[in-house]
């Protein structure tokens, strides 16, 4: 069964922005078989709704931000590849300020969709 090359895309760039291997990405789906996860990145296997919001969750996305790169919306993965990049180097504190501030930024945008802004 195939499945959407245009997911699969999306998925596979926010599982390698965050640096996670396939053999993890699988494990988030209770699988050992990575090849699972390729064949969705590659749009070769569909894939549930389920396993799209588990893959997001464990990569660190959402749902909606699934579905706005999926529209073509601003990349969200651009700051969030950054941070990935920095995070050796900042403290706890750092990190709870930015996981603070990546949800209200999720939050006041999830606010301006719904408004129709």
């Amino acid at each position: 069964m195939a499945g959407d090359a245009r997911l699969g895309g999306v998925l596979r760039s926010m599982r390698e922005g965050r640096g996670i291997s396939l053999k993890a990405a699988a494990s988030s789906l209770d699988t050992d078989r990575h090849a699972t996860v390729s064949e969705i990145e590659a749009g070769k296997r569909s894939v549930s709704f389920a396993e799209t919001a588990r893959l997001a969750e464990f990569y660190g996305f959402t749902l909606p931000d699934v579905m706005a790169a999926l529209a073509g919306e601003a990349q969200p993965l651009d700051v969030q590849v950054a941070l990935a990049r920095a995070e050796d180097s900042m403290t706890e504190i750092d990190r709870i300020a930015v996981c603070r501030l990546e949800r209200a930024a999720r939050d006041y945008r999830d606010i301006r969709g719904l408004l129709g802004r």
